[in-house]
């Protein structure tokens, strides 16, 4: 053998062996435990993604349920109740039969990694495969290996949520198109149309639809209440292949050809495929990563992904898009997105996007801003245009002031502010950002329990996202220069001050007076006659330990308030006694809140303690609804060592990294440097206290690091040190 044989020979198997980003993704992570992910192809911020129902999970997948009922095309992930999941494709064999349990079949062999999904369809003999582009999505079936006619089922009628009803045509005996209704989502009256084209590589032999339970030759139907869809069968031969693809559109079935055929060319499922898993390495290689366990690496870059899910595009190939509460057709050369569940992502993804994808931040923050042109109001939970209304606070304030304090400034800030004032100060009732806007102006920058001059969810958490969203104002408006207003808003801010009471260390229900109001129990979880999880008297879904500490644009002032006796116990009480919940979004930085007292050794090994005792690389690798990657960037921060507890600030707190160097590289012109590069000596599960820190070089005392410090491009250094306390999470 020559030497330059003995070198490839030695070479080839670091070659197969070496991993992508894209390889380190594990879709399935979050599928169980309430995680609500979905394991289907999707793209970074796609419109499409192709997905198994199989249960009734708010994404329509439950790792493990027995049965899969057929393939969706759009899908939300990680939230807490259900909507999407539209068009929905069946392949099955034999006699065309429409009642649901008989044509679910289970199945075995799953794979999904990123861009593409796979399983065996037992019943049928069926493996189903599938994979999407931005506004599209490509199905194949490979049918068995046994003469027999095989179908496709393609369903419009139904989608995950309560509404039923939409329109097939049969346009060739290659070719459907229609739309799904599809809505109400978390109650909300939201009612939006999901048009569909879809076209087969094979011609059928026969074709028809069905309505209800009824099955027709029928070219086409459409209802407003009822099941409904097309099929098409094959004479088959053994072994077959049919492929369909699908294009997807909010607007109509017109646009969702031409999405269709701008997107797909041919039916070429492994050039799709394949360019899928590229778009996904080229936004998954912004952050190279290195030490930690093959798990831990698994978990990090599927948190990544899950984060760059959600907000997706809602705007066609052409530029179309529905305006803000379904008022019309737009154009925008701008991309406009949809998804925005801004109660949970100001918290992670929209700071991890300023972070590492400060462009497509800019481009998600001017679509808020178009929505509210159209609407008059920026969104508080929206979804396919229409504003749902879930949850409470003005998130929007948050996420449009740290954008631009962060020097993200892309987008017009002028019409922001016009809105984000709006929102804040119009106190009639039809001001659907803040209801009980009136009662707080009125009593200082709170909402006491007994006003009833406006119902809302929640006085106190109310209240404290209030304050933070005010605070936030004040900090844009000084950027600004707007003294005035800055002014206001900073006072506004510090309503919590009425809510604290020092001496139990919680921050409470206030009557008018100025009062508490009684009785008070801080464990109390829901609210008598509300739904499960709705939370405590004064609280949104979680009680007065977990807001104890949501005050984090003056958290130095709380702890004041509070006293550093009382500080230590209720910190202390919260992690040992099981109070704290990391699922529940006011809490998360609760951990943290140690970098500001004389022990911040506590919180940074409390970081590592959870990361390990929540995460894993498994289906219930996440401890609750992932709240489209809220969740997920709790891991993906912390990992790194350093976390945002209160994003305008342009701070993030230090927490235990779980790798030997992190290097993130930088997006010009938004942001000056090249690339972040951390790197940790000596980590390891003994070593997880973060000692002596330099930052390029110099060393530092504090337990923060500076945003525009990171973005001119920084070299970090932690010196790790064996853990100070040992500690459980029991």
């Amino acid at each position: 053998m020559t030497k330059k044989l003995l070198i490839l020979f030695y070479l080839f198997p670091i070659l197969v062996l070496a991993q992508t980003p894209a390889d380190k993704v594990n879709p399935f992570i979050g599928t169980a435990k309430d995680g609500n992910t979905f394991p289907g192809a999707v793209l970074p911020w796609g419109m499409v993604s192709v997905s198994p129902h199989n249960g009734n999970s708010p994404s329509g997948y439950s790792f493990g349920k027995e049965a899969i009922k057929g393939f969706g095309h759009i899908h939300l992930s990680g939230t807490g109740c259900p909507d999407q999941g539209s068009v929905i494709l069946m392949p099955t064999t034999g006699e065309i039969d429409q009642k649901s349990a008989n044509f679910q079949s289970p199945y075995s062999n799953e794979k999904a990694e990123a861009g593409y999904y796979s399983v065996q369809l037992d019943k049928y003999k069926i493996k189903a495969e599938m994979t999407a582009t931005l506004r599209s999505g490509l199905s194949r079936y490979i049918y068995p290996k046994e003469k027999g006619n095989f179908n496709i089922l393609i369903d419009a009628g139904q989608s995950l949520s309560w509404r039923k009803g939409g329109s097939v045509s049969i346009v060739s005996a290659d070719e459907v198109e229609g739309y799904n209704v599809t809505g109400g989502f978390c109650g909300s009256n939201n009612q939006h149309k999901v048009y569909f084209v879809a076209k087969l590589n094979k011609k059928a032999a026969r074709k028809g639809t069905w309505l209800g339970q009824t099955v027709s030759d029928q070219p086409s139907v459409e209802s407003s209440d009822s099941l409904l869809g097309a099929w098409f069968s094959f004479n088959g031969k053994p072994g077959d292949t049919l492929l369909v693809k699908v294009g997807i559109s909010y607007v109509s079935i017109k646009n969702a050809r031409e999405n269709l055929n701008k997107e797909q060319t041919g039916f070429q499922f492994n050039k799709v495929k394949k360019q899928a898993k590229k778009e996904w390495n080229s936004v998954l290689s912004k952050i190279d990563i290195k030490g930690g366990t093959p798990d831990q690496q698994v978990q990090f870059y599927t948190g990544i992904y899950h984060m760059l899910i959600h907000p997706g595009i809602r705007s066609d190939v052409n530029g179309d898009y529905v305006k803000m509460n379904q008022s019309g057709t737009g154009n925008s050369k701008i991309p406009q997105y949809t998804v925005y569940s801004l109660w949970d992502t100001y918290r992670t993804v929209h700071p991890f996007l300023s972070l590492v994808f400060p462009k497509k931040q800019a481009e998600i923050v001017q679509s808020m801003i178009t929505m509210a042109e159209e609407s008059g109001w920026l969104p508080k939970w929206e979804l396919a245009g229409n504003e749902t209304q879930v949850m409470v606070g003005d998130p929007a304030a948050i996420v449009i002031a740290d954008t631009w304090l962060k020097g993200i400034k892309s987008f017009d800030v002028e019409k922001a502010w016009k809105w984000l004032e709006k929102g804040a100060t119009d106190t009639s009732m039809r001001n659907v950002v803040r209801p009980g806007l009136k009662s707080y102006i009125r009593n200082g920058g709170f909402i006491p329990m007994n006003d009833t001059t406006d119902w809302v969810w929640g006085p106190v958490s109310t209240s404290l996202e209030y304050n933070l969203a005010d605070w936030h104002l004040a900090k844009l408006a000084e950027s600004l220069g707007k003294k005035k207003e800055a002014d206001l808003f900073l006072q506004r801010s510090e309503g919590w001050r009425k809510m604290v009471d020092s001496e139990s260390g919680f921050i409470r229900p206030t009557l008018k007076d100025g009062s508490f109001a009684m009785p008070f129990n801080p464990d109390t979880l829901e609210t008598a006659g509300g739904w499960p999880g709705s939370g405590g008297p004064g609280y949104v879904e979680g009680n007065a330990w977990h807001y104890s500490f949501f005050v984090p644009h003056n958290l130095s002032g709380l702890l004041d308030s509070y006293g550093k006796k009382q500080v230590f116990r209720s910190l202390n009480t919260n992690f040992r006694k099981g109070h704290f919940s990391l699922n529940n979004e006011p809490a998360m930085a609760f951990p943290f809140v140690y970098n500001y007292t004389t022990e911040p050794y506590k919180g940074i090994e409390l970081s590592r303690d959870l990361m390990h005792a929540n995460f894993k690389n498994s289906p219930d690798g996440l401890p609750g609804n992932d709240d489209c990657g809220t969740l997920s960037g709790w891991f993906v921060f912390s990992s790194m060592g350093f976390y945002p507890d209160c994003p305008g600030t342009g701070n993030y707190q230090i927490s235990s990294p779980l790798w030997s160097e992190v290097t993130i590289k930088l997006d010009e012109p938004y942001q000056k440097g090249k690339t972040i590069k951390i790197k940790i000596k000596n980590n390891s599960d003994i070593a997880t206290t973060v000692g002596r820190r330099f930052v390029n070089g110099k060393q530092v005392n504090d337990y923060f690091l500076n945003h525009q410090t990171l973005v001119k491009g920084a070299l970090i250094e932690y010196e790790m040190y064996d853990r100070i306390v040992v500690r459980t999470l029991d």
